[in-house]
């Protein structure tokens, strides 16, 4: 109910979050297409298809109530994460579960196949994650042009902490180019990090170089990204 009185107060909200369930709900039944058109041999019969039918809708039901429950529709495409594709194999999965349980229950009564259904089942899930995933790296694209093009001189940032904060500080780093940063390379206290990448960026050695790296690169900021580092480092 907090979604819905949010939206409601919020036309271009509203909008976003429809079409985003719209586009959703195609890219889903385009699976089912797919995969009985690769199940017989590029042949498409719609017999097995059961989108307009009582199963078909059931099963679209059963999607977009799964599609509300993880909340799909309230993701930015631009920012998609781990944690949004994994909600969207989620709720495919368990969308396929459900009407599956009654499509084996009615399998004599339909023309039904278990290859095609499991088919869609990857289908639908790259569908729904690659477009989320495209429309990312779009906007990532377009960053890195507008930054290009800002002409101001960047500056260099080194990292310090090659673990989960540090991995939180490159990717906002790269998704706010307005800052006009340049990531030079990352420090870590683990040696055995050394040489290792995050985001194509690399981990250069341990935090007693920084002294060294910092001079060679003409490090301008260094951000430390270690929620439990003293406040020491190498001078």
């Amino acid at each position: 109910m907090t979604i819905l009185r949010k939206l409601l107060r919020n036309k271009s909200v509203l909008f976003s979050f429809f079409e985003k369930l719209v586009i959703d709900v195609i890219l889903f039944n385009l699976s089912t297409l797919i995969a009985v058109w690769v199940r017989f041999d590029y042949s498409l019969k719609m017999s097995y298809v059961h989108m307009d039918d009582p199963i078909g809708i059931l099963e679209n039901v059963i999607f977009v109530i799964f599609v509300f429950a993880f909340k799909l529709p309230t993701q930015m495409w631009g920012f998609a994460s781990i944690k949004e594709i994994s909600d969207v194999a989620f709720a495919i999965t368990l969308t396929k579960i459900a009407s599956g349980a009654f499509l084996y229950i009615f399998r004599s009564k339909i023309m039904w196949s278990r290859g095609a259904y499991l088919i869609s089942w990857i289908v639908a899930v790259l569908l729904l994650t690659g477009g989320r995933f495209f429309v990312r790296i779009i906007r990532e694209k377009r960053n890195v042009n507008s930054k290009a093009d800002s002409g101001r001189r960047e500056k260099s940032v080194l990292i310090i902490g090659a673990g989960d904060a540090g991995e939180k500080v490159i990717r906002e780093i790269v998704a706010h180019p307005e800052l006009n940063y340049r990531i030079v390379g990352i420090l870590d206290d683990d040696e055995r990090k050394k040489g290792g990448k995050i985001h194509g960026y690399t981990v250069f050695g341990v935090i007693d170089r920084l002294p060294y790296i910092a001079n060679e690169m003409r490090v301008d900021i260094v951000l430390i990204a270690i929620p439990s580092a003293s406040k020491e480092l190498p001078q």
